[in-house]
C-alpha cells in the first residue's frame, strides 16, 4: 500500500509540475548572426575565407545606446567577429 501511495504521489507531482508541462524560453536576440564565405557556393569545399559576424539592429534603440560616444565598444552586435582564412591571401 505504501508503494502504491508513493507512486501515485510521484505521478501527480509530475503531472502538475510547471517544468513538466513546458519550458520558458527568452526572447529572440535583437542582433542576429550572419555568415559570409568566398566563394559563395555553400557546397564548394575549396573555400578561401569565411567571416562570421553579428549585425546590429536598432529595433527601437538609438545608436547612442549601442555605441556611446567616447567609450570603447566592440564591433559585432552580440559576439566578436570571426575571420578564417583557408588559403594565403595577398
Amino acid at each position: 500500500m505504501k508503494k502504491v501511495c508513493t507512486m501515485a504521489f510521484m505521478a501527480l507531482a509530475m503531472v502538475f509540475s510547471k517544468e513538466a508541462v513546458a519550458q520558458e524560453f527568452g526572447g529572440l536576440d535583437k542582433s542576429p548572426m550572419d555568415m559570409a564565405a568566398y566563394p559563395t557556393s555553400y557546397k564548394e569545399a575549396d573555400k578561401t575565407i569565411r567571416i562570421v559576424y553579428s549585425r546590429p539592429q536598432l529595433k527601437g534603440r538609438t545608436m547612442a545606446e549601442l555605441a556611446p560616444e567616447g567609450k570603447v565598444w566592440r564591433t559585432g552586435a552580440n559576439e566578436a567577429t570571426e575571420i578564417t582564412f583557408y588559403k594565403d591571401v595577398s
